[in-house]
């Protein structure tokens, strides 16, 4: 008896499966297959993010002939999907998430089956500050064998990875790239080999409000040590549509390497992000803002562009004390649970990088002062400086350099 459970678990340990159902499910209110990396235009502090998609694909795994240069014959005709997805941010550094898939496999000689994909658990740490236009985040993933290596949806292994996310807002285009390496010693079919194996993905978004927004996204797999054979890619060209605050929708199609042997030759994606914000932490759940506190930011956010500094100072002028006085009316008479108001200076790109940091300092503080005396709490304003670094998106230099003399509020609750 022993002898047959040693035999069992030495023929077990040499079984090797390959998953073709190789689409990376993304964890980013933003993109469908790229990483992002919890930068300011990410997911706020105590939320959710919630999301699922259809996914089909066309002729994922193929026989092509050793030069690579025509099919031989096809091993899986199609794959459809439903990807289900959840994370959690903690914090506005760091995030834990999971995901996985129920999918049906047509192969040529019977019909579609029915099973579980492999699950993938992932954290994600950003480590750049706050708001910083360009930042960075680590990614451990862990792979586990919840699939059915018959149906090539599992690579029958525990997998582990590492990936680096990289970020940079050019205010209406964003730009993403993930650099990462994953282990699963299990992940071998014939010989098609990536056991070992280089992960990259680049995003790009633009937003042309805040509703629409277009995003072109690319991602390839490179085996280790490297060769010409066992490499998929694809390129993904999408649309996002955001209903509101808390529910957007994705859609978009990719196309693969038609004469590789793990590339699909096409994918449809139909998604949907539901994002609700959490309350005094998991499972207490409400919107982030009632009715009446997004009453009483829309306010604060039209008097706000009245608020207008002269060049090279941060004295406040008559205008804008008068403009001040009606916020801290609505903060001081008005029904809402804020926590902090962030009063975020900043400058125009006249003089050096340094001194507008400066300035944008005292622009902020200057008008904390005044909401104090006005009767808001000390604790309940913060101010903060960003120089020339985030400037509005005005093609006019005779306007931007009035504009962007300017503060904004931030609102936490």
């Amino acid at each position: 008896m022993i002898c047959r459970i040693l035999f069992f678990l030495l023929l077990s340990s040499s079984i090797f499966a390959v998953n073709v159902n190789l689409v990376s499910h993304s964890h980013s209110p933003v993109y469908m297959l790229t990483e992002d990396t919890l930068s300011n235009n990410s997911l706020p502090n105590e939320t959710v993010i919630l999301s699922t998609y259809y996914n089909y694909v066309e002729d994922p795994f193929i026989k092509v002939n050793k030069e690579r240069t025509e099919r031989t014959g096809t091993i899986i005709e199609g794959i459809n999907s439903f990807h289900i997805g959840a994370g959690y941010q903690a914090s506005s550094r760091f995030l834990i998430g999971v995901s996985s898939s129920v999918a049906q496999v047509w192969l040529p000689d019977r019909r579609g089956d029915y099973s579980m994909g492999d699950t993938v658990l992932i954290g994600k740490y950003r480590m750049s500050a706050d708001k910083n236009k360009t930042s960075f985040a680590i990614i451990p993933e862990l792979e586990l064998p919840t699939g059915d290596e018959n149906l090539y949806l599992s690579n029958q292994g525990v997998g582990v990875g590492l990936k680096l996310a990289g970020e940079h807002n050019f205010g209406s285009l964003q730009l993403n790239g993930n650099l990462g390496l994953m282990f699963n010693n299990k992940a071998k079919y014939k010989n098609w080999d990536y056991r070992q194996r280089l992960l990259m993905a680049l995003g790009v978004q633009y937003n042309f409000d805040e509703q629409w927004a277009l995003s072109i996204e690319g991602t390839t797999t490179r085996t280790l040590p490297f060769n010409d054979y066992n490499n998929p890619g694809e390129v993904y060209l999408g649309g996002r549509y955001r209903h509101n605050d808390t529910v957007s929708f994705n859609t978009g199609v990719s196309i693969g390497n038609v004469n590789s042997v793990s590339s699909n030759e096409f994918r449809l994606l139909l998604g949907v992000k539901y994002i609700p914000r959490l309350k005094n932490g998991p499972m207490q759940w409400k919107h982030l803002f009632t009715k009446e506190e997004i009453e009483i930011i829309k306010k604060i956010l039209e008097i706000r562009d009245e608020i207008k500094f002269e060049h090279d100072s941060y004295k406040l002028t008559k205008e804008s004390k008068h403009s001040l006085k009606t916020i801290a009316n609505l903060i001081l008479e008005g029904d809402h649970e804020f926590k902090k108001i962030v009063i975020e200076g900043h400058a125009n790109k006249i003089g050096t990088e340094e001194y507008n940091l400066n300035l944008s300092k005292k622009r902020a503080k200057e008008v904390k002062n005044e909401l104090l005396k006005l009767g808001l709490k000390d604790k309940l304003v913060e101010t903060q400086g960003f120089g020339e670094n985030q400037p509005k998106n005005i093609e006019s230099w005779d306007v931007a350099k009035k504009e962007n003399r300017r503060v904004e509020f931030n609102v936490i609750k």
